[in-house]
């Protein structure tokens, strides 16, 4: 995009824009003059309109730019694979300390098994319940099983995050998921009976071998500490403190966000 002049009948000179839009040349004429400088004051008008015309220009350019970089972002919007969407909500999730991110990892694998193509612009309510009757029918895990009500209902949550997450950076209008109607949606289910290992049962898992002792380890924490493994994956040094010889641990819940405090024993 450059300024040119075109000389008319008499000597004046008619201003004009050249550019090139959509692969096609055009001008831009802006009813601006330059008069034949035949005194003073003629050369100053012409500075004044030249002056005008090079503002002009650079407006155009400004507003030419400003849509050829709108236009890359829509396009570069419409051709986000939902998988690489899912990295990006991964990253943002870790950067703000969010430890326990298998959810997301899950929910990527089942989505590129489901529709490895798909991108973010794709993802609509129709799309939803598609994967959503996927993960309760055809999908399998490893040992032929299919996946259980509570792990559907903590997938689907997870992606509904990431769209959410979506929608208040602008990549998306609304998360289609929250169009859904009660009946719609996925339930959590119903939760499974406790089941508590007994005194005998912890002693014979001390004196058992393992392959790994940091898994028999961490196993045996949780029993004595009653933490999720989200939890103890968490921990850090400064959740220890000491007072009158006795060490307790604060940690911050994972799931319920709530502080507790667990006295630990020698």
């Amino acid at each position: 995009m450059t300024l040119h002049n075109k000389v008319l009948a008499g000597g004046r000179q008619s201003l004009y824009i050249d550019y090139c839009e959509g692969g096609k040349h055009r001008r831009e004429f802006l009813s601006l003059y330059l008069e034949p400088e035949n005194t003073v004051r003629i050369k100053r008008a012409n500075a004044s309109i030249l002056r005008k015309a090079k503002a002009i220009l650079r407006e155009r350019q400004s507003a030419m730019l400003s849509a050829q970089l709108s236009q890359i972002e829509e396009q570069e919007r419409r051709s986000t694979l939902l998988s690489s969407w899912l990295d990006t909500y991964y990253t943002y999730l870790e950067r703000r300390g969010v430890d326990d991110l298998h959810s997301i990892t899950s929910i990527k694998l089942r989505l590129q098994e489901y529709a490895p193509d798909a991108t973010l612009e794709q993802v609509d309510k129709p799309f939803l319940l598609g994967f959503i009757d996927y993960l309760r029918g055809e999908y399998r895990m490893r040992n032929g099983e299919p996946l259980s009500q509570k792990s559907i209902f903590n997938l689907v949550g997870m992606l509904s995050s990431s769209l959410n997450y979506a929608v208040s950076i602008g990549r998306i209008a609304i998360n289609p998921y929250n169009l859904f109607e009660s009946e719609e949606r996925v339930k959590r289910g119903n939760e499974h009976k406790r089941e508590y290992l007994t005194i005998e049962e912890l002693k014979r898992m001390i004196d058992t071998l393992c392959r790994s002792a940091v898994v028999r380890q961490v196993f045996l924490f949780t029993c004595f500490t009653g933490l999720r493994l989200s939890d103890v994956r968490g921990l850090r040094w400064c959740d220890l403190s000491q007072q009158d010889g006795a060490y307790t641990l604060g940690v911050k819940m994972y799931k319920t966000e709530k502080m507790v405090y667990i006295p630990l024993s020698k």
